[in-house]
């Protein structure tokens, strides 16, 4: 019976011949090969030394299944469970040798020795999920700690370091340049004046004197982008080995042309790209920067009235850029300090008033007129739709969960939200007016509504006398807290 389990389990030992993991893999299979041989010989119901180790074997089953979980997690766990099942069971199920209670109890040693195996193996999997997250979070820390020293230099002195690059065309076949090195402008000046900076980069050695250091032309703007787990590997490498004594994230270069890495450069079509800054006056130059290249790119499509005070994300830009492609004329103006946000979608003759802030998915049908001072957003998962032809006069404020319908207008004064449990509901055709503040509401078509507080109510449309629909005015909720109050 034990020569035909091994035959089994032989393939198996053939495949998981190899890696690191198989090896260990291995290990506890033919540990528990030799477990099972040894409990196997040991049998014995003469013998009482002989039956206690045999018992005591029984037990030691658990080990190669808690190897195999602690060394690789769940899936070791597992595959060892069922090299100890195929090994345990021939012997434990011997009716020939054992009652039906003495196998009744090995089938449950079994079952033991699979819960404690896939418990354990997915507890370790778990630590080892979060021993890799804290060292990812250690060595972003100590690189955000490294750019943070240089990025404070860089932008205290932009001329701090100057790029050292050579063309290795004869090598590679191309013109774009490797970078050897980059070198900070006071290492330069502390280099000897009669001793030539030497180089090696794979088989070559490159020599230049401290003049041709200081005269290169190409700067190093503080920008990188690595290979992450490249840059893990050899973050801990940079040292303060230079004339400031400081950590250079500039000499990962080297380390990584060391290791056979390749490093290259990018000079910017625009300079712009690549500015860094550490006062108001340089922030407020790169938001002018942004301003004017929306406008280049959207001054001949739609009409902004202040090319010096406006905002649009980039996100409608390039949604009105993909309109504009259809033939069709966008019939769009922006008035000054307007606002317009991501996930805003416009639509064809919408005109967006003075300082009108709109953000969030707020989706806009045609013909769409929004005054001054109107405030329309919404929270990331809600959407605020306008309907064609609607207009929304000055100042409102309207949030959240919201459809209004077609024709319809709502005057000055007004607020209006929506939740998600209490969605706002306009009908097409109608009028809010005056002071009026609606929540979660349902408006009926054609419905006019005055100087009212409408909290979780519906408005259905109801014809007077005369065949028209009945307007709501002034109705305000009852009132609480009214014991509150005195007079002074």
């Amino acid at each position: 019976m034990m020569s035909k389990v091994l035959k089994m389990i032989s393939p198996m030992m053939n495949r998981i011949a190899g890696s690191k993991g198989e090896k260990i893999l291995s290990g506890t299979v033919l540990l528990a090969i030799a477990i099972s041989l040894v409990h196997f010989l040991t049998f014995s119901q003469e013998e009482i030394y002989l039956d206690f180790l045999h018992q005591l074997l029984s037990k030691l089953y658990f080990l190669p299944v808690l190897l195999a979980a602690l060394f690789l997690g769940i899936k070791g766990a597992i595959k060892l469970a069922l090299v100890v099942s195929l090994l345990y069971l021939p012997h434990s199920l011997n009716t020939g040798l054992f009652s039906k209670l003495y196998i009744a109890e090995n089938l449950s040693e079994l079952i033991l020795i699979w819960t404690v195996g896939i418990i354990a193996g997915v507890l370790i999997d778990r630590l080892k999920k979060v021993q890799a997250e804290k060292a990812r979070l250690a060595a972003l820390e100590k690189i955000s700690t490294v750019i943070n020293v240089v990025n404070n230099g860089i932008m205290n002195d932009y001329s701090a370091c100057e790029g050292l690059t050579k063309s290795l065309k004869s090598i590679y076949n191309n013109g774009d340049g490797n970078v050897l090195r980059i070198l900070e402008f006071k290492d330069i000046l502390a280099l000897p004046d009669n001793k030539p900076y030497e180089i090696t980069y794979g088989d070559q050695k490159y020599s230049y004197s401290k003049n041709e250091l200081l005269n290169i032309t190409e700067f190093n703007s503080g920008v990188y982008a690595f290979d992450y787990k490249k840059l893990v590997e050899l973050i801990d490498s940079i040292s303060s080995n230079n004339a400031q004594n400081e950590i250079y994230i500039t000499d990962l270069i080297e380390l990584f042309n060391k290791k056979g890495y390749t490093v290259g450069a990018v000079s910017p079509k625009e300079q712009y790209v690549v500015m860094g800054f550490n006062d108001k006056s340089v922030l407020k130059e790169m938001d002018e920067i942004a301003r004017r290249n929306v406008y280049e790119k959207l001054k001949n499509i739609i009409q902004i009235d202040d090319p010096d005070d406006f905002f649009i994300h980039d996100s409608v830009v390039n949604d009105l850029l993909e309109m504009d492609k259809k033939g069709i004329p966008l019939d769009i103006k922006i008035d000054k300090g307007a606002y317009v946000g991501d996930g805003v979608k416009l639509n064809y003759n919408v005109e967006i008033g003075r300082a009108a802030y709109i953000n969030g998915n707020v989706v806009f049908g045609k013909n769409i007129k929004i005054w001054r001072i109107v405030h329309l957003s919404t929270f990331p998962h809600q959407t605020l739709t306008i309907e064609d032809n609607v207009k929304i006069l000055w100042g409102d404020i309207i949030k959240g969960n919201i459809i209004i319908g077609e024709n319809s207008t709502i005057e000055s004064s007004v607020n209006m939200t929506g939740s998600d449990e209490f969605p706002l509901r306009i009908g097409k055709n109608v009028l809010i007016k005056g002071t009026s503040y609606l929540f979660g509401s349902v408006i009926e078509d054609d419905v006019t509504i005055e100087h009212s507080v409408l909290i979780k109510k519906k408005v259905k449309a109801e014809k007077d006398k005369d065949g028209k629909i009945k307007p709501v005015r002034f109705f305000i909720p009852d009132t609480e807290g009214k014991e509150l109050l005195s007079d002074i």
